[in-house]
């Protein structure tokens, strides 16, 4: 979930600042401050303050939960945010870097992938599904909130009913949104990423009906043991689906495990690599 590139984007502009010994120079109080705008300027084009801050925040001591100076910072997170959030971080991922999201999310957006997702989201929604119809649809969304401005959607996927089967919900769509880095408020921003691909949608006629039914997930690939937490209660909640990509195992069967074997960076590297025969492609499929 987010502009990926706009946070790898702002994270090469920090740390070839700190190469040129740019905060050490300026001092901790303008550095947080400097620090502060620029994390507001990603998040404000949709940037994961976590991958902006990917291996410069520890070192600076600023923590990318709260965008302040926090203790014992563990994977960018400091102490205080990680019991607010009930973030759990073992000893031996303290000092690592976040795992590299390019891969998988390569192997999220190929339909093999989506149809084993698909199988994780509660029977009662999927029952009247057609999964051979899986079809992709386009990311790129503007969000006419308070200003108009672009939204990317990670993968978004039109799903039919099976023969004779429809629904009064309107047709339904498959929002898959990934995550690095724990995020706070994730709930709200799932939620509002809903909105605007819903109305994105019916504005470009990329779906049967208005409104479309949509069915969000959250694919986590993260270091850090997380589950979202939310606040929603009553006509206020949210239903999504969590999934912790990294904890799956090949060998747990069913869907969870042939997600885990599409989603390894290893498989997904042979997946997508053009020069791969198709063949091999199919063997890491299965």
């Amino acid at each position: 979930m987010s502009d990926h590139w706009n946070s790898f984007l702002m994270n090469e502009v920090l740390l070839r600042l700190e190469a040129q010994s740019f905060f050490a120079n300026i001092g901790e109080e303008r550095t947080l401050s400097f620090v502060r705008k620029a994390l507001a300027l990603s998040r404000y084009h949709d940037g994961n303050p976590g991958e902006a801050l990917a291996g410069v925040g520890h070192r600076l001591g600023i923590c990318y939960y709260c965008w302040d100076r926090g203790h014992d910072l563990r994977q960018g997170i400091c102490s205080d945010c990680r019991v607010a959030d009930a973030i759990g971080i073992a000893p031996e991922e303290a000092a690592s870097r976040p795992p590299d999201k390019a891969a998988i999310s390569h192997a999220f957006i190929r339909e093999e992938t989506v149809r084993e997702v698909l199988r994780l989201l509660p029977e009662q929604l999927t029952a009247e599904l057609d999964i051979g119809t899986l079809r992709k649809l386009p990311g790129a969304c503007a969000d006419w909130g308070e200003d108009v401005r672009e939204v990317q959607i990670d993968s978004p996927w039109s799903v039919g009913y099976l023969p004779g089967r429809r629904s009064r919900s309107g047709t339904p769509v498959l929002m898959l949104e990934m995550l690095s880095h724990p995020y706070p408020r994730v709930v709200g921003r799932l939620r509002r990423y809903a909105s605007v691909l819903s109305a994105s949608l019916c504005r470009s006629g990329s779906v049967e009906e208005d409104p479309p039914l949509i069915l969000p997930v959250l694919l986590y690939n993260g270091l850090p043991a997380w589950v979202p937490r939310s606040t929603d209660r009553g006509w206020n909640r949210f239903e999504y689906t969590f999934v912790d990509v990294r904890r799956l195992r090949p060998e747990a069967g069913g869907a969870r495990g042939r997600i885990a074997a599409l989603s390894c960076p290893e498989a997904a590297a042979r997946i997508t690599d053009p020069d791969v025969a198709p063949s091999l492609a199919r063997d890491v499929v299965r």
